[in-house]
């Protein structure tokens, strides 16, 4: 080590310790596929931020950025429908060592989200022409091939699908759509 990198290193090391917000970090979840597997599904909190408040030397705090921190938190341990308060973790990124920063401070402390049961669902395939049949054709009833189709989701929303409705939106209609 050169005397010019010691120097640096004695004043990095004599620097004060600075506390930085970082916000707008976005809270990725796990576990999707096990909540499947029991029937659930997240249907609200997928979207959710946190803030958070670290404390580091000025040389390393100024370097991290929401990009550089993964927050997480782990859905597989949920196994009914409900609302949830659910904790999360912080990963600062791999080139800060735990020694250099410290998590001061977490807002919210925790991320809130609805699991809801998960449904599947047949419905029929209906459907309608807005537009107009060319004057040498004429226009025969619709044939749906698939004449039905499954939906899937959040149990509340499923339950009010009663079909699957196609529009065909096109003018001067002379051919056979598919």
């Amino acid at each position: 080590m050169t005397n010019r990198e010691r120097e640096i290193l004695e004043i990095i090391k004599k620097q004060p310790d600075i506390e930085q917000s970082i916000s707008r970090i976005p809270v990725t979840f796990t576990g999707y596929d096990e909540l499947k597997n029991k029937g659930l599904v997240l249907t609200d909190g997928e979207t959710s931020y946190v803030t958070i408040k670290i404390k580091g030397t000025r040389s390393v705090v100024s370097r991290i950025t929401a990009d550089d921190i993964i927050i997480t938190s782990d859905l597989a341990s949920i196994s009914a429908a409900g609302e949830y308060q659910r904790s999360y973790s912080v990963t600062l990124p791999g080139s800060v060592s735990e020694n250099e920063v410290t998590v001061v401070s977490k807002s919210p402390v925790t991320v809130y989200l609805r699991i809801s049961n998960l449904m599947t669902k047949t419905v029929d395939v209906r459907g309608t022409l807005e537009g107009e049949i060319a004057d040498e054709y004429a226009a025969e009833e619709f044939v749906f091939d698939p004449a039905q189709v499954t939906v899937t989701g959040p149990q509340e929303i499923v339950e009010q699908v009663e079909y699957a409705y196609v529009v065909i939106n096109k003018n001067n209609v002379g051919e056979t759509i598919e």
